[in-house]
């Protein structure tokens, strides 16, 4: 059985683990998502990188805190609808699952690899004005198809 660590303590894990012996976190969700790493978090929920061995595809999984009905109703809502879009809108990820459980939303995501808009701009620093514009222009196109 191989070892790996833990996303969030960096405990080592045996391969096959459900939960982190050492600080509890989930490994696996749904007993087919292993978590391998946080992508980024918010104020909202937490973006992880995840590893599905049966189709041997890595998804973008973003756990949203609902513990609010209303909230988790509008967020599987949301889901579903890009969902239904994803495809003709090519800046957005495909979303391919969603559940709710115990005060929080699940949303499978296409995983894109690729560089932050935080780590460009911690990288070469602050935009020149007719960049941030284009920049902007493309991203306002981009509402305007939602």
């Amino acid at each position: 059985m191989a070892e790996t660590s833990c996303y969030a303590c960096g405990s080592a894990v045996a391969g096959e683990a459900n939960n982190c012996a050492h600080c509890g976190q989930p490994l696996l969700l749904r007993e087919r998502y292993r978590i391998k790493r946080i992508l980024g978090q918010g104020g909202f929920g937490i973006v992880y990188e995840a590893f599905e061995s049966t189709l041997r595809r890595r998804y973008a999984i973003k756990v949203i805190n609902t513990v609010n009905p209303a909230v988790r109703e509008q967020v599987e809502i949301e889901g579903q609808i890009l969902a239904q879009h994803a495809r003709r809108l090519p800046f957005m990820p495909e979303i391919y699952d969603i559940w709710s459980d115990t005060g929080r939303t699940v949303l499978v995501m296409e995983y894109i690899d690729g560089v932050t808009l935080g780590a460009i701009i911690e990288r070469y620093g602050p935009w020149p004005p007719a960049i941030a514009a284009q920049f902007l222009r493309t991203m306002l196109a981009n509402l305007a198809m939602l």
